[in-house]
């Protein structure tokens, strides 16, 4: 596998950095910039390596998951594309298509390879699910954009 960024490692988000490190991830780096106390300590329990901006998980990630409330999927992705993105991202958040679009056009400008996946069946993601996820997860756009 590569190297995955991790927005962020909240009490979703952190499993789902486990799960890529158990399924061979290089390495699992995210951003404490901005992140509570708690959320430090749930990255650093599940070995997350702390990148400390967003800018810097950009620069060195591959592959960018997105696992946030779905209230902030459009910021999340718009701080991705502000630092000039350029691989894989993957929101994996519970958008409705509607936000869904709005992601992918913030990405729009990045050379990006996007999975935008809409999770609504309201289960809490577990390792198993999120394996399934981002092997056969519900694609709700994927476009390729090159500069």
């Amino acid at each position: 596998m590569t190297v995955i960024g991790l927005l962020h490692p909240g009490q979703m988000g952190a499993s789902v950095g486990a799960a890529a490190l158990a399924r061979g991830a290089n390495e699992v780096i995210w951003c404490s910039e901005r992140r509570s106390n708690a959320t430090v300590a749930r990255a650093e329990a599940v070995g997350l390596t702390d990148a400390t901006s967003v800018a810097a998980v950009v620069d060195l990630a591959e592959v960018i998951l997105s696992v946030c409330p779905p209230d902030n999927a459009v910021d999340v992705a718009s701080a991705v594309a502000a630092c000039g993105f350029s691989g894989t991202y993957v929101d994996a958040n519970a958008v409705s298509p509607a936000t869904a679009e709005i992601v992918r056009l913030a990405l729009a400008g990045c050379d990006v390879h996007a999975r935008i996946v809409c999770h609504r069946s309201g289960h809490q993601l577990n390792a198993a699910l999120v394996d399934r996820l981002l092997r056969e997860g519900q694609i709700v756009h994927e476009w390729r954009r090159s500069a």
